[in-house]
């Protein structure tokens, strides 16, 4: 009965034409693993950009837009980029392609390195990135940005998801391979506390929220 009752609430739902921006470009495949989630969706039709992430006319009209490149730190110094330039580069393929629902993958790091944070973190913690980590401090203003977007009109829906560090077999980056260098190589000293998150486990994430429509 539970699983009638959710198939049925499933075909109730609207079919939404889904744009995953950054999955062609990005580094490690999380962003065709994106692709694969929402593809098993049925209320998603997934739309992903000829060449590159620009949202060329044959896009289209989408009703959301999930982007997977404002994290991607591998991605980001390959072109010179910053995430705030790429949240501002976000917003505006969402104004012109109409959609009204953006689903963004951010990262803890925003949250900081601090002494008193809470344990465990919650939505409610305030973001307090390193200073002197420049790309913690672009993901919090590529958030500001995308925040702003959402509260300029009505109806605009954003859910915004900070994971650890991802990682994968096939898929590490910079940044991880930096972070895990060493762990469980030092013989007597423990290891300092880490956290991580499979590729595969963002991309189910990404899919739940577009599914069930966070905001």
């Amino acid at each position: 009965m539970v699983a009638e009752h959710s198939r049925a609430a499933a075909d109730a739902r609207p079919r939404r034409r889904v744009y995953v921006r950054g999955a062609r470009t990005g580094v490690g495949g999380l962003g065709w693993r994106v692709v694969d989630r929402l593809s098993e969706l049925d209320t998603a039709e997934v739309v992903v950009a000829d060449r590159g992430d620009s949202a060329e006319a044959s896009v289209g009209p989408v009703d959301t837009i999930v982007d997977v490149g404002l994290a991607d730190y591998d991605l980001l110094g390959r072109r010179g980029e910053s995430a705030t330039v790429g949240a501002a580069a976000l917003v505006a393929d969402a104004e012109r392609l109409g959609a009204e629902r953006l689903v963004v993958l951010s990262s803890a790091m925003v949250y900081g390195a601090i002494a008193n944070n809470p344990v465990p973190l919650t939505e409610a913690a305030v973001l307090r990135p390193d200073p002197t980590f420049v790309f913690a401090r672009q993901l919090a203003s590529a958030e500001a940005l995308v925040e702003s977007w959402r509260t300029a009109e009505p109806g605009r829906r954003v859910a915004v998801l900070r994971p650890a560090i991802p990682i994968a077999a096939d898929g590490t980056s910079a940044l991880a391979r930096a972070l895990t260098a060493g762990l469980g190589q030092r013989f007597g000293e423990a290891d300092p506390g880490a956290q991580f998150v499979h590729h595969d486990d963002v991309a189910s994430a990404i899919a739940l929220a577009v599914d069930r429509d966070l905001d």
